[in-house]
């Protein structure tokens, strides 16, 4: 048997970082990828490489912005079509994030030359749904990543679904205790990793470390920021200025913007809070929070519907209502000063990402893969 997966078109997305860390997990099945490592991802690339590709199953890692032009989206229903129709191969697609008609406003301002789109959002939205439903009417098998984003998904889209969604958790790495404690020294280091967009209080942050410096003087805040090759506004470059010209003011506030993965790696061995500022209510996984679980680092995050389906077990004193720079500073200094609080998230989170290792997650995927191909002469929806 062989897997290809279709990966989006921007490789610098976490949907991408995810889809890799799945591939080097899947030890038993053939696969490969498109676009492959293709230098210029057209729309014809893709249709051309799934009419060549030897292939037995198809896995679509869809994300609402599998393109990075914004009027190619409407074409994603053809690669099933294709896939599912004229080509007759299983379709799994994998469901990483399912969009809230509230966030759609900030999204489209955040992506450039496109931020009076917002005045259309309705239609938007409208064609959204249309895509979806499309693509997940044609599927064998709809991937998730938790119980929240399956009901949701099966609420916006069509409750038939039901019988075609599986929930595969999100994978994480798991290091051993020792490593972590060997690489922690005495200093208290704070971080934020994630993409750089309006929906993401950066700014209140960085006014929440300036209050946590009064009661914890050898803070250190270590922000690291994915620029991605399709949110440039305008309106994130001023926010992006103004968060450099903040960070200007103290010599303990780090910024690495699009570093390698191999800086990361390191952040985040020294990393003792992690910080989750989120305000978008998009129903999905979040990536930075299961790095962080797997690691055994403690976080502070707002309570949104990605870090409640996940972690709704921390204490809700970390989970907080609003981003208000005191309330931040309150939640990090109650972690950094209450060891023995800090140890107990700290256990949570590592006996909780054990169970979401990268392995178990491919584990599960090649399980998923066999049951569904050998079931492909009636329907898997119908074995199920």
């Amino acid at each position: 048997m062989k897997v290809v997966f279709l990966l989006p078109e921007d490789s610098s997305t976490g949907v991408s970082y995810y889809a890799l860390n799945l591939l080097n997990n899947i030890t038993t099945i053939d696969k490969d990828i498109i676009p492959g490592n293709a230098q210029k991802c057209s729309l014809f690339h893709y249709l051309r490489r799934i009419l060549n590709a030897d292939a037995d199953v198809f896995h679509i890692q869809l994300e609402p912005r599998f393109f990075k032009l914004i009027h190619k989206i409407p074409f994603l229903p053809l690669l099933a079509f294709i896939i599912k129709r004229i080509r007759k191969k299983v379709l799994v697609i994998t469901c990483h994030a399912i969009l809230c008609y509230g966030d759609l406003e900030i999204l489209l301002k955040d992506i450039q030359g496109l931020s009076f789109l917002r005045l259309f959002r309705r239609i938007l939205w409208a064609i959204y749904i249309l895509i979806n439903k499309l693509m997940f009417s044609l599927a064998d098998v709809i991937i998730v990543h938790n119980n929240l984003m399956r009901k949701c998904l099966a609420d916006l889209f069509n409750s038939r679904l039901g019988c075609k969604i599986k929930v595969i958790p999100h994978g994480t790495r798991l290091v051993s205790k020792k490593v972590l404690s060997d690489a922690r020294k005495n200093t208290p280091v704070i971080m934020y990793m994630g993409f750089l967009r309006g929906n993401r209080d950066i700014i209140s942050l960085i006014e929440a470390f300036n209050i946590l410096k009064k009661s914890v003087s050898n803070a250190k805040l270590h922000l690291i920021l994915f620029i991605s090759q399709r949110h440039q506004s305008r309106s994130l470059r001023k926010l992006l200025m103004n968060i450099v010209n903040m960070s200007k003011k103290s010599k303990d506030v780090i910024i690495q913007i699009n570093p390698e993965e191999t800086v990361i790696e390191k952040v985040l061995m020294e990393a003792t809070v992690g910080i989750l500022p989120y305000m978008e209510r998009t129903i999905e996984s979040s990536g930075v929070a299961w790095r962080y679980a797997g690691m055994g680092i403690p976080f502070v995050a707002t309570q949104v519907p990605k870090i409640l389906a996940d972690f709704n077990f921390i204490n809700r004193s970390l989970l907080l209502k609003d981003l208000k720079p005191e309330n931040i500073a309150s939640a990090i200094a109650l972690l950094l000063l209450n060891k023995e609080m800090y140890n107990c998230v700290k256990q949570q989170l590592m006996k909780h990402a054990r169970s979401h290792s990268w392995d178990k997650v491919g584990k599960s995927h090649e399980k998923l893969y066999y049951e569904v191909f050998y079931h492909e002469g009636s329907s898997y929806s119908d074995a199920l």
